[in-house]
């Protein structure tokens, strides 16, 4: 996996999860120093910027607190086939380092927004 591709893996993972990277205009404008995100409003400083995506790639621990988080985290789990045993998932997903947990987890995000949108349409 090249930097820029385990770069846009994170970035979609961090986006799927709602959350987004702060964006803002006049980056280089000294007349302009106060930096406004364009998304969400709120006052970008090096602090809420520079950590604004994880590494969820080279630690899967991280998709695993973020996905715990949501009341659908067993229906994830289901769909890793989790049934297997505990030493075969954490050489699967936990140990790995080339990004098969936030795949896993990012599609299945996907899924659930696209069945999301379909039953909103559907009433």
């Amino acid at each position: 996996m090249t930097p820029a591709e385990k770069d846009a893996l994170n970035r979609e993972f961090h986006e799927l999860l709602g959350k987004h990277l702060h964006e803002w205009t006049n980056k280089d404008d000294p007349k302009h120093p106060d930096r406004i995100c364009t998304r969400c409003g709120v006052k970008i400083t090096e602090r809420n910027y520079a950590d604004d995506v994880l590494d969820y790639v080279a630690d899967p621990r991280l998709v695993l607190r973020e996905m715990r988080k949501r009341a659908d985290f067993p229906e994830l789990l289901a769909s890793l086939d989790v049934q297997m045993d505990p030493l075969n998932f954490m050489d699967k997903y936990i140990l790995d380092t080339t990004g098969k947990l936030v795949k896993a987890a990012s599609e299945f995000l996907r899924k659930e927004a696209t069945d999301e949108n379909k039953s909103h349409k559907t009433t």
